[in-house]
């Protein structure tokens, strides 16, 4: 259960909720303006969308590849509030399970349900499956609700040991199995709810625990009975209702009694990992330590000192926390996608989303030079306008405070000043061409498509850049050796685009034969010191030039009426002569 891969199951949405997931995780310039989900299965839009949008989606070699942008997305936990989803509607997340440094499977406390509801059988098809689901989803929102009171914290885990969800997989799977028979035990009990003469009372009272749960599965059974009436369709009503029954009290059980107490007792804390260096939310931690009553005295003024979303390297955590204390925190590995088009959130302390920097930063340039194809139509004098635009947002995209994340609203600061940028200053009705299915993808082949994609306007060196590129990357893929071609291209003219890559670490990924990180770092340091140093003494000695030249500069200026007031004498002397 660690990657929507593992999940075997069908994924049936609703198309309202499926067109918004996909116009939430792809650019809009990117989907045809004719298409729209018209399908409850999952893959049949994402094939209608390729093949419609086969010139702008080509950087997606299949349906699966798509289908993983989308599920990179449905593993945010807590996705269906941020995606404003329409709960009436059918839709399913595929929450991920981690693992901490001690090997203990973990969940996010909000994502318990949704985890559990993933291995849960549908033994009906058609509309009876529907009412199934859409009910099942009702009772799971109700307990999220009740669990989302008890939360210390937005990023709050709670240990969810494999075992436990197979052995619960199997307990359903064994009910689904023998549901015939087990049916016919149930009917009675249900029969009467159906035959009472105040349904919904008797409904409240005999299926479901919980009021609000049973008054939304009683709302979608009065729907349905709309256009499958009961009179025709009891001993089905009566087989779903069972069903639902069941499922309502085995997800209550499956939460009270399958959480391991040490969930209670340990601190947890995210640990997230950039190449070889591990670091975690400093303000998580402090956080976290402070809510088991943990001495926190040695570096919370630090922390709390800090930018909001600031890191802390794993080591400097090991030096500023005991021993003793350090064995009672359970830190455990976060694995992000990578951003392919669109940054993928996660809950921050503060009860809101956040992404790092550095997929933010990727995210703003896909929608340039992926979505946008914004080098490809905009002539030279319109660069000023990029450059105007990224020393507006450069604040959010420091190089001093180390690895650090963005929230979500930031983000969608920064996305919209661009927007507004592209729309006001770029946009223009220039014809943007898409990258060619090419058969070879030499480095020939990589120049002849920079040309044909018209760079060069923009970006002269471009050809130059493309070597060093193409001797770094994977010779099939052309889009990615495309776009970084661009993004070196571009770094050149927006010198702190180097800075603030290096400042994430991830600056020999993104530029070919850069300074590394790690131990290099500290040289490169040293490099930046000893050139500002020597620019400096540059800077003094032309500024010494400068008031030389201009000294004696005044000197000529003041000599050179004179001569002129001599000229013009021998000049009235030999007029006069004649």
């Amino acid at each position: 259960m660690t990657s929507a891969t593992d999940i075997t199951m069908d994924l049936v949405w609703c198309p309202t909720n499926m067109e918004k997931l996909i116009r939430r995780c792809i650019p809009k310039e990117m989907i045809p303006s004719d298409w729209s989900c018209s399908q409850l299965d999952v893959f049949s839009n994402l094939d209608l969308l390729r093949k419609m949008g086969k010139s702008e989606l080509g950087m997606f070699r299949s349906t699966q590849d798509l289908f993983m942008v989308i599920a990179n997305f449905l593993g945010v936990p807590g996705c269906a509030n941020i995606m404003d989803f329409d709960f009436n509607g059918l839709y399913t997340t595929i929450p991920r399970m981690h693992t901490s440094l001690k090997g203990i499977d973990f969940v996010y406390k909000i994502d318990v349900f949704a985890l559990a509801s993933l291995v849960i059988p549908c033994p009906f098809e058609d509309w009876q499956q529907r009412m199934i689901l859409s009910s099942i989803k009702v009772c799971q929102r109700n307990m999220e609700l009740k669990w989302k009171c008890e939360l210390k914290s937005h990023c709050e885990m709670v240990e969810l040991p494999k075992d436990c969800l197979e052995n619960f997989s199997k307990k359903m799977s064994g009910f689904g199995n023998n549901f015939a028979t087990l049916a016919k035990v149930l009917q009675e009990t249900y029969k009467l709810c159906l035959d009472a003469e105040n349904v919904r009372a008797a409904w409240t009272d005999v299926l479901i625990k919980d009021n609000n749960a049973a008054d939304g599965v009683y709302e979608i059974f009065k729907t349905c009975t709309e256009k499958y009436p009961l009179a025709e369709n009891r001993d089905d009503y009566l087989m779903m209702l069972s069903w639902i029954g069941i499922v309502s009290k085995e997800l209550e059980d499956f939460t009270t009694n399958s959480i391991p107490s040490i969930s209670h007792t340990k601190a947890t804390v995210r640990l997230f990992s950039v190449g070889k260096d591990n670091f975690v939310m400093a303000h998580e931690l402090l956080q976290s330590l402070k809510n088991k009553n943990f001495d926190v005295s040695g570096f919370e003024e630090e922390v709390l000192g800090m930018p909001k979303l600031s890191t802390m390297e794993f080591r400097e955590v090991a030096r500023k926390v005991s021993i003793q204390e350090m064995k009672n925190i359970e830190f455990i590995r976060i694995t992000q996608p990578e951003t392919k088009l669109q940054a993928t959130p996660i809950p921050s302390p503060n009860g809101d989303y956040c992404v790092r920097a550095i997929d933010a930063f990727h995210e703003l340039l896909n929608d340039m030079i992926v979505a946008k194809k914004v080098f490809q139509t905009i002539e030279k004098d319109q660069f000023k306008h990029v450059e105007t635009f990224f020393d507006s947002v450069k604040e959010y995209f420091c190089s001093n405070q180390g690895v650090y994340f963005i929230s979500l609203e930031d983000l969608n600061l920064i996305k919209s000043t661009w927007e507004e940028c592209y729309e006001t200053k770029l946009k223009n009705s220039k014809q943007a061409k898409s990258i060619r299915n090419i058969n070879g993808c030499s480095l020939n082949d990589l120049k002849k498509e920079l040309e044909y994609l018209n760079l060069e306007t923009c970006f002269p060196y471009i050809m130059d850049i493309a070597g060093g590129v193409y001797s770094k990357k994977k010779k099939t893929d052309m889009h990615t050796m495309i776009f970084q071609c661009q993004m070196i291209a571009l770094s050149d003219p927006i010198t702190c685009i180097v800075d603030f890559l290096h400042s994430q670490k991830v600056c020999t990924k993104w530029i070919p034969n850069s300074p590394c990180c790690g131990l290099s770092a500290e040289l490169m340091t040293i490099i930046k010191k000893t050139y500002a140093e020597l620019q400096a003494q540059e800077d003094a000695k032309d500024t010494a030039e400068a008031t030389e030249a201009e000294k004696k500069k005044e000197e000529v200026a003041m000599e050179v009426p004179q001569k002129k007031k001599r000229s013009k004498k021998k000049l009235q002397k030999s007029v006069n002569r004649y």
